[in-house]
């Protein structure tokens, strides 16, 4: 099992604009066979941020060999690239040293 955390750093007053695409984005992720499930989250202390935290069957390799290249990512990457600022962070939990902890300039649709 793969555990994925993805923190969206947004540009001020773009999550009424970022929360439903993203939305799609999960609801789309959950046809996906090997998902497990996935919560959305505000951060409390920080009123721009979004965590996601995502769980799915499979090893680390599995998902990267599937999941990046699918073509509704591509699509919500599209949608939501002006509401993403840099400094978003993907980590998880059974991956290898690669991708354990990548900070990114705009968060990937995990």
């Amino acid at each position: 099992m793969l555990s994925l955390y993805v923190r969206f750093k947004l540009h001020p007053g773009t999550k009424p604009r970022f929360v439903p695409h993203l939305a799609e984005l999960i609801k789309t992720m959950g046809k996906e066979p090997t998902f497990v499930s996935a919560v959305l989250s505000e951060d409390p202390e920080a009123a721009d941020d979004m965590v996601l935290f995502e769980l799915w069957n499979g090893s680390t390799q599995e998902w990267l060999n599937e999941q990046p290249q699918k073509p509704y990512r591509s699509v919500y990457d599209e949608a939501t690239r002006d509401c993403r600022r840099q400094g978003g962070t993907l980590s998880c939990s059974g991956c290898d040293s690669k991708l354990a902890t990548t900070t990114v300039n705009a968060p990937p649709s995990l």
